[in-house]
């Protein structure tokens, strides 16, 4: 008989693994499944809709400044390793290109929006980075401890 939680899950990877391998600026290292529970981010504010954005970015920034800030913001350099959040999943990988990174993660990896959650090699801090409900005229940029 078929497990079809198995089966779910491995069509979600295997998405996710379409998906990246279209990212410009990275080397996919390998994909865990992701260890934050819906509690947990509530717990860390992830999920409040009234947090104050820790930046917010014009829709209108041209998008090589916006990869620029974000670079800069998050302190993106070559040969780090970050992991990328989704559908369940950390996609690990190592940055070669940190312009073209932001900007293919930005644009290729979700699709009716943009943006994406990033999380340090520590797995200490996560970025989230996008389109958001709390403005209508601004990408918002936010910060937050996982420990």
């Amino acid at each position: 008989m078929i497990d079809r939680n198995r089966l779910q899950t491995k069509l979600a990877l295997q998405k996710i693994r379409n998906m990246m391998s279209t990212v410009r600026g990275i080397v996919i290292l390998d994909y865990e499944e992701n260890p934050f529970s819906e509690e947990y981010l509530q717990k860390i504010g992830y999920l409040n809709n009234s947090k104050e954005a820790d930046l917010k970015i014009p829709y209108s920034t041209n998008a090589n400044e916006i990869a620029a800030k974000i670079c800069d913001r998050m302190n993106i350099k070559d040969s780090q390793i970050w992991y990328y959040a989704a559908d369940g999943f950390l996609v690990k990988f190592r940055v070669t290109d940190p312009g073209t990174a932001v900007l293919d993660i930005f644009d290729k990896t979700t699709p009716n929006s943009k943006g994406f959650v990033l999380i340090d090699e520590n797995k200490d801090t996560m970025y989230d980075f996008g389109s958001d409900s709390r403005d209508e005229e601004n990408y918002l940029f936010d910060k937050y401890s996982l420990n």
